[in-house]
C-alpha cells in the first residue's frame, strides 16, 4: 500500500461511520487498505479494527505537526480560535455542544496513535490485562455418538460402561480413555457393521482403543469415524482433522485410513495424519510402512518422511519424527515449521483468536519438546524469545505484531 498522511485513513474510517460521502482519493486510499488489509465488515466499526488501523497509519511525526494536519483536515476536532495564545482552557458548555461523535472518535484515535509504542527489535514481554484469567491449554473432552444416533458428552464420565455396540464392550476406564472390547460371550449379532463417531471440540482432545487392540489420539477440533466391530475385509476409519495412529498388526486384514480423498493402507504401524483443510493433508510416518495413495498415485512411506496432498498433487518429504509423535507424547514439536502453521495449532488448542495487526514475515520456528499442558503465555514466551515476534494477548485474542 502507498505512503497516506497520517491522518488520512483515520478520516476516511470516520467518514464512513458517519454515512459521508468519500472524495475519490479518500475513496482510492481505503481500497488500498482494504486489499492490503481485508476487512470484516461486520465488525468494521468494533475497537479492535479501530485500533489495528490507528497503529496501521501511526507516523513518528511530532505531536504538533500532528494536531496541525487534524485542524486542517478535520477542524471540529481541535474548536480552537486561531488568533488566540497558546494557553490551554476550558471550553465553555456550548462549545461542547459544538462536539460530535465523529471528534470524540478521533480525539480517541490520536491517543491510541501517540501512545502506541514504537517498534524494538528486542523480545517484548507478553501484554495480558491484569484482571483476565490465563489461557489454559486444551483437556481431555469429546462427544461420542453410537450407531442409533445417541449422543453422549464424555467430558466428565470416568469408570463407566457405555451401552454396548453389537458385540463391543464401550467402556471409559479413565478420563480421557475410550476403549472397545470384542465380546464373544455375546454371540452373533448380524453382519451389519455399526459405526460409532468420536468428536472433539476446539481445545479438547481424546484418545480411542478399537476392538482389534489400535489405539488413536485424537487432537483438538478432530472427528473420527469408525466400526464398533470390524467386520469381514479391510478394517477402515475416516478421519477429519488431526490423529496419531498405533495400529494393531493383521496381516488378513489391512487397517485404512480415508481421509480428504486420499487413503492410507496399513499392516501395523506407527503414523499421524493432519487432515484439517480440504486442499491440503498430509501424513507422516513414525515407525514402520505405509502406503499413501490419492487417485493413480502413490508412495510408499518410510520413518521419518511426509506425503503431503496440495491442491490434488502429492509429493513426500522428510520430517522429524519427534514432530510426527508429538500428540501422542503431549507436547508441542516444531522443526522448520511455518510460524502460520504453528499458530494454527494454537487456535485449535487453546481455543484463541489469531489477529494479524503487522505484515508478519511466515519465519520457520524450532520449538524442541514444549509441554502441550503448559498455559498460553507460555508458549507464546517461547516464540517471542526469538526476536522475531510479539505477541499481545487481551482474553481469547491474541494479536500478532512483528
Amino acid at each position: 500500500m502507498k505512503s497516506h498522511q497520517p491522518d488520512l485513513l483515520l478520516l476516511i474510517y470516520f467518514k464512513l461511520k458517519e454515512g459521508i460521502e468519500l472524495a475519490p482519493d479518500e475513496q482510492l486510499a481505503w481500497e488500498e487498505y482494504r486489499t492490503a488489509h481485508p476487512v470484516n465488515e461486520e465488525t468494521l466499526f468494533d475497537e479492535d479494527a479501530f485500533t489495528k488501523l490507528a497503529r496501521y497509519q501511526r507516523q513518528m511525526l511530532p505531536w504538533q505537526q500532528f494536531r496541525e494536519k487534524y485542524d486542517t483536515a478535520f477542524p471540529i476536532a481541535f474548536p480552537v480560535e486561531k488568533q488566540q495564545p497558546t494557553v490551554q482552557t476550558v471550553p465553555s458548555p456550548h462549545r461542547y455542544r459544538l462536539l460530535t461523535v465523529a471528534a470524540s472518535l478521533l480525539l480517541l484515535a490520536m491517543t491510541v496513535w501517540w501512545f502506541w509504542p514504537a517498534d524494538s527489535s528486542k523480545p517484548k514481554p507478553i501484554v495480558q490485562t491484569e484482571n483476565l484469567l490465563p489461557v489454559e491449554p486444551g483437556y481431555a473432552r469429546a462427544m461420542l455418538t453410537l450407531s442409533d444416533n445417541q449422543g453422549i458428552a464424555l467430558d466428565t464420565i470416568v469408570q463407566r460402561t457405555l451401552p454396548e455396540q453389537g458385540n463391543a464392550v464401550v467402556t471409559v476406564p479413565e478420563r480421557g480413555w475410550l476403549t472397545y472390547t470384542y465380546n464373544s460371550a455375546a454371540g452373533a449379532t448380524g453382519k451389519e457393521v455399526l459405526y460409532n463417531r468420536l468428536k472433539t471440540p476446539v481445545g479438547g482432545y481424546y484418545q480411542l482403543k478399537l476392538t482389534d487392540g489400535t489405539k488413536v489420539w485424537l487432537n483438538a477440533s478432530s472427528e473420527l469415524l469408525y466400526p464398533a466391530v470390524f467386520g469381514e475385509g479391510p478394517r477402515t476409519v475416516e478421519l477429519t482433522g488431526e490423529a496419531y495412529f498405533e495400529v494393531a498388526k493383521d496381516p488378513a486384514k489391512p487397517f485404512k485410513v480415508k481421509y480428504n480423498g486420499n487413503l492410507i493402507k496399513v499392516l501395523g504401524t506407527h503414523f499421524m495424519v493432519n487432515a484439517y483443510k480440504k486442499d491440503s493433508s498430509y501424513t507422516a510416518l513414525a515407525e514402520g510402512k505405509i502406503r499413501v495413495s490419492r487417485g493413480e498415485e502413490q508412495y510408499v512411506l518410510r520413518p521419518g518422511q511426509r506425503a503431503l496432498t496440495y491442491k490434488e498433487k502429492l509429493t513426500v518429504s522428510a520430517v522429524d519424527i519427534r514432530d510426527v509423535m508429538a500428540l501422542k507424547n503431549k507436547y508441542f514439536s516444531f522443526h522448520n515449521t511455518r510460524l502460520s502453521e504453528i499458530l494454527e495449532q494454537v487456535k485449535r488448542w487453546y481455543d484463541v483468536e489469531i489477529i494479524y495487526m503487522d505484515f508478519i514475515d511466515d519465519e520457520k520456528f524450532v520449538i524442541e519438546e514444549f509441554p502441550r499442558n503448559y498455559p498460553l503465555k507460555d508458549l507464546l514466551e517461547n516464540l517471542e524469545s526469538t526476536g522475531l515476534i510479539h505477541f499481545e494477548q487481551r482474553g481469547r485474542k491474541v494479536y500478532v505484531t512483528r
